[in-house]
């Protein structure tokens, strides 16, 4: 987990990345060595942008003392590269501008498999550990139950040189049962390095006093010693920490305060202890450098090179009699200060006989074994006489392992010869203009012969040698370690860093960045005229297949801004929709729908009863029309069979096709991946795709790597008359079923004849173009690998500057994706609210009276609904994402909704006003009584503020939000249902909806209300009408009698308008204000059936309509 530190708060120059981190311990079930690669590409992601990364946590990694970077003065450098499995010689990081030490200390000198990765992963990104190095942890202690160190921090040296301190903190059962705490401080207002190197301690503060273990036993009487007047203080002093009142000190001092409550009460309940002494080598260790403080690394460090020197005398100064001419000289790790005065330089002197490139020491060792000069060792000569070439051995790979074409080597690659692709363009092909075969014809196409499991002489729709060449290229790779290809693709891919930006995935970048190229073509889509294919008053409908986890939904749910709901079907299991991944876009307007089953089914989409399933659901969920467009991204492991990926996937290509064109609407648009197109099964899809729809185009967008076979199909504005071509496709599905089995040695190799795709001038012209074309764009692709493979030291320099050009011209913002944050409903309200008076939320609505209906002058200026909460109780609802959804009446604090047993899920950042009203279903013993949410105004929705909008627009948005929430196969949640709004003048068509009907639990019928356009025939017992002024005075809409039209008139300037001035429209909160409850209270008569006399100090249904007409012009 990555979380970003803005700049503004720290005052840095620059904003922190910090980064928490758990790795399973290796050889368990959970281990992976894929965690280190998915952290080293996050930390070279952030820290190409960002000067200060931060990471944290458990690796479990035991690291020793080794080095967890590179130098080239190192003598046990040729030792770490042959130790290493991962770190590649180009990626050298040589500690430079450092402030603090290069060494490290640990008291753990055991080293394991990922103490390596670890190691590794340091040197090639260039972050340093800094256990052992700073502060209180200069020693570095052990953090594991003082038995081993597996947590660390690592830092960037930017950071690294601003940390204060760090120190590993005593081990307590509060925080863990195994680990101690990390603890690390960084100075935001130095910029010379604090570590003890160049700040000694000059002093040991004694221990403090520690609270004994945790016991479960006495969690009760722990409980009893919390302070609950400090637990009230604290909570209210949270409730201040507002954007507008919070600073620094606030949020420490209460941060204490929390801490203070725990551990007094754990003092109380489980007693305090002195801990021991540290053992006597940190002990002695800590009192040396105490009492001497001018013993700096640098000195202990020449220390270590006397000692050394020492041994080495020791060893060699009896060998032989030369041994009196030859000077041992001292070593000091290079960098040429004499240790004390008279002593000797800083290296091993070389002599003129040393001019061949070995010392006179190695040439009396050599002689001693019989050695005679230019041949080699062995009784009869036979050893080795050139010079023992350094290794080549990459990474796990055996050591006599040889790749053909991928043999290490020092070539170059020219980078000029590939062009950043500044503009992509989209080549269409021109529309068909012929007309729509019958089903008869169309089943006379096809053609049946035996399965193939080759490719190499599909050359009918391509150059048979742009086909070799992608074959040959593609299995250069065939024994290479995948680590080692992606490795060698993502330095050699200059779009390699876009990655998902802040979207779930990489698909989801791919469909912004054919989105972006194709003219938003998807989340603005067109009709063939170029007028918007979709009414304003209607949501975006899309379809997502084969498609898990999401991140085309995502996407595409971002852009929409919460006006789409998107519909699924894809694998279950591991293939799934993660929508509890989606960051970016509200999860909650997509709904997975899995085949027969619903939201139980298995998503296989060969299965014919699948796709009918999730067609039927589609269309019941958009008015029968269909969706806008669909995506699809299916795909599967085809390892081991790269080079017959598109025969593999041809019954996947065919049923994403025939779902697609099965749910769209007439003028729908399609995008679908695709891998090789060389069999004439696959030609002979496009081509029909060609024949339905107005425009079809082959791209391979920038974000799809280079060196694959990935391509899109993008199908514009479907025809009307495409039945014959789906029902084909059904019908070639059901026998593929059939033949695609282990037992069957027969397949469907054509579905159109090769003579009619050839007789198609500019279709076959069009497709054999796209092949080659893509071709030499993979194979060159393919070779850039190859190259980056056999030379490590290659790196595509261009990336960073192509991710921000590219980001630009998608529109998509650069930042990071991190996970929405979790704050208290009532800083959500605040962080929405802003400003803005809220006294129309604390407020009820006045009761209508005789009198408030005399005042109503102009029926236009009104708008009516009718309520029907038995307490005629509104409240206010906040959506903090998925189940975090909250109520307020506008008095106490927010409450989870879920303490009315009702349970909704809404988008972030949503506040709307609803009342909860038990409907009816049924008649008699039967009925069924149903809570639903009537949403009743709208204030945001999904961030989106709508405040200002017209009470009709805010209702329309409304509608369409409630819609897109709505998710028939999640019978848990309680439906929301935004009501049917009349005009005042209008207000009667409510009366004539009432029926008197028989309730359950009612020994009398009761009047009901049925609203209109609901298919379930549901209805509620009316306890009102809510009467909302919307229009703003002085404004008043009055009807004109010569034009016979509504216009604005204004009572303070006598000025009038056909167009409605801003000015006039009232907002949510002018409109609550100005609202009246009409109560159906006893006395009230509203139905002719009723039987009891009215009651005239109260208003009934002949004083509402009689009141009416009379202020109504004639």
């Amino acid at each position: 987990m990555w979380i970003n530190v803005s700049s503004q708060y720290t005052k840095l120059d620059d904003d922190v990345i910090l980064g928490s981190v758990y790795i399973p311990p290796e050889n368990t079930r959970y281990s992976s060595s894929d965690s280190f690669r998915e952290i080293e590409n996050d930390i070279l992601e952030y820290s190409s942008r960002y000067k200060y990364v931060c990471l944290a946590g458990d690796f479990n990694s035991r690291t020793s003392i080794d080095l967890d970077h590179v130098s080239s003065e190192d003598n046990d450098f040729d030792d770490i590269l042959i130790e290493s499995s991962i770190f590649e010689e180009n990626s050298l990081h040589i500690p430079d501008n450092l402030t603090c030490p290069t060494t490290r200390e640990n008291m753990d000198k055991t080293k394991n498999n990922y103490g390596n990765l670890l190691l590794d992963l340091c040197r090639y990104t260039g972050v340093y550990i800094v256990n052992g190095r700073i502060g209180d942890n200069i020693t570095g202690k052990l953090t594991s139950k003082n038995a081993a160190t597996v947590d660390y921090f690592l830092a960037t040296p930017d950071l690294l040189n601003i940390i204060s301190n760090s120190d590993v903190l005593h081990f307590s059962n509060l925080f863990s049962d195994a680990h101690c705490p990390l603890d690390i401080s960084i100075n935001i207002n130095t910029t010379t390095c604090t570590c003890n190197a160049c700040n000694p301690r000059t002093d040991i503060q004694p221990k403090k006093e520690q609270v004994k273990k945790w016991n479960l036993a006495k969690a009760d009487e722990f409980n009893e010693y919390l302070d609950l007047a400090k637990i009230e203080t604290i909570d209210n002093a949270l409730d201040l920490l507002t954007d507008d009142h919070v600073n620094l000190n606030n949020i420490n001092d209460t941060v204490k305060n929390i801490g203070d409550i725990f551990v007094d009460a754990a003092k109380h309940t489980f007693g305090t202890y002195n801990p021991k002494k540290p053992d006597k080598r940190t002990y002695n260790a800590q009192k040396e450098k105490s009492n001497k403080p001018w013993f700096d690394n640098e000195c202990r460090q020449k220390r270590k090179n006397t000692r050394r020197t020492q041994r080495l005398y020791r060893l060699y100064s009896d060998s032989d009699s030369d041994s009196d001419n030859e000077k041992l000289q001292v070593y000091d790790g290079g960098n040429g200060d004499d240790i004390g005065a008279g002593e000797p330089a800083v290296k091993k002197a070389k002599t003129s006989s040393q001019l061949d490139g070995y010392t006179d020491f190695a040439k009396r060792m050599m002689a001693k074994m019989g050695h005679q000069k230019g041949s080699g060792l062995g009784k009869h000569g036979q050893g080795i006489v050139d010079i023992i070439e350094a290794s080549k051995q990459r990474g796990r790979r055996g050591l006599g392992l040889t790749l053909k074409g991928l043999e290490p080597a020092d070539i170059d690659w020219d980078f000029e010869q590939e062009k950043i692709v500044q503009a992509e363009t989209v080549e269409w092909i021109p529309t068909c203009t012929e007309e729509k075969p019958s089903i008869e014809t169309l089943r006379s196409w096809k053609k049946i012969g035996n399965k193939k499991r080759t490719i190499g002489d599909e050359t009918q729709f391509c150059d048979e040698k742009i086909l070799q060449m992608v074959l040959s290229s593609k299995s250069i790779f065939d024994n290479l370690e995948p680590e080692e290809m992606r490795r060698a693709r993502t330095r050699s891919n200059p779009y390699e860093t876009i990655r998902g930006a802040f979207f779930l995935n990489r698909a989801a970048m791919k469909m912004a960045n054919m989105d972006a190229i194709l003219d938003f073509m998807f989340t603005k889509p067109l009709d063939v005229d170029g007028k918007p294919l979709m009414n304003p008053s209607e949501l975006l409908y899309f379809a997502d297949i084969c498609a898990g986890p999401g991140g085309f939904s995502e996407y595409v749910l971002w852009r929409s801004k919460a006006e789409a709901k998107g519909f699924g079907m894809t694998l279950r299991g591991p293939c799934d929709f993660k929508l509890e991944d989606f960051f970016a876009g509200p999860a909650e307007m997509f709904e997975p729908y899995y085949g027969v089953g619903g939201a139980e089914g298995d998503g296989d989409i060969f299965n014919p009863d699948n796709q009918a399933a999730f067609i039927q659901f589609v269309k019941e969920n958009t008015d029968g029309k269909g969706v806008h467009f669909v995506m699809a991204d299916g795909g599967f492991s085809v390892e081991g069979q790269e080079n017959i990926q598109e025969i593999l996937s041809k019954q996947l290509y065919l049923c994403q096709f025939l779902v697609a064109i099965s749910i769209l609407r007439t003028g729908g648009h399609f995008v679908c991946k695709l891998f090789d197109l060389f069999t004439p099964f696959s030609i002979g899809l496009c081509y029909l795709m060609y024949r339905i729809f107005n425009k079809i185009s082959i791209i391979k967008p920038v974000t799809s790597r280079p060196a694959n076979s990935e391509r899109y199909i993008v199908c514009k504005n479907l025809s009307s008359d495409m039945d014959t071509v789906r029902q084909y496709f059904h019908e070639i599905n059901l026998e593929l079923n059939k033949l695609l089995v282990s037992t069957s040695s027969q397949d469907i190799n054509e579905i159109v004849p090769y003579d009619m795709l050839e007789e198609s001038e500019q279709f076959f012209t069009y497709m054999f173009n796209s092949n080659n074309t893509l071709g030499k764009m993979q194979i060159a692709g393919l070779k850039k690998i190859q190259a980056f493979t056999q030379n490590t030291e290659l790196y595509e320099a261009r990336q960073s500057d192509t991710r921000t050009e590219c980001l630009v011209k998608w529109q998509v913002p650069d930042k990071v994706r991190t996970a929405p944050s979790k704050q208290p409903p009532g800083n959500a309200f605040l962080d929405l609210i802003e400003t803005e008076n809220t006294d129309y939320i604390t407020s009820d609505i006045d009761k209508l009276s005789p009198t408030d209906l005399h005042n109503i002058k102009s029926p236009f200026d009104y708008r009516c609904y009718v309520i029907g909460n038995v307490e005629r109780k509104r409240l206010y609802m906040l959506g903090c994402g998925r189940s975090h959804v909250y109520k307020w009446d506008g008095r106490g604090k927010w409450k989870k909704l879920d303490e009315d047993n009702i349970h909704v899920e809404l988008p972030a950042k949503t506040l709307i006003e609803v009342e909860f009203v038990q409907e009816l279903k049924g008649e008699g013993m039967g009925q069924k009584r149903l809570m639903t949410v009537h949403a009743l105004d709208a204030l945001f929705l999904y961030g989106n503020d709508v405040r200002k909008l017209h009470f009709t627009d805010r209702m329309e948005k409304l509608k369409k939000f409630v819609k897109s929430v709505t998710k028939k196969t999640r019978p848990n949640l309680t439906p929301i249902i935004a009501p049917n709004v009349y005009r005042l003048e209008q207000i009667g068509q409510i009366f004539e909806r009432l029926e008197f009907k028989r309730v359950k639990g009612s020994g009398q019928p009761r009047l009901c209300y049925f609203p209109p356009e609901r298919p379930d025939e549901r209805c509620f017992l009316p306890t009102g009408v809510c009467i909302m002024k919307t229009v703003k005075g002085p404004w008043t809409i009055a009807l004109s009698k010569s034009a016979n039209r509504k216009y604005f008139y204004n009572m303070s300037s006598r000025s009038s308008t056909f167009e409605a001035p801003p000015d006039s429209v009232a907002s949510a909160r002018e409109c609550k204000l100005n609202s009246y409850r009409w109560d159906f209270e006893m006395g009230v008569k509203i139905h002719p059936n009723q039987t009891f006399e009215p009651d005239n100090t109260k208003i009934s249904l002949t004083d509402m309509l009689s009141h009416i007409q009379k202020i109504m012009p004639h």
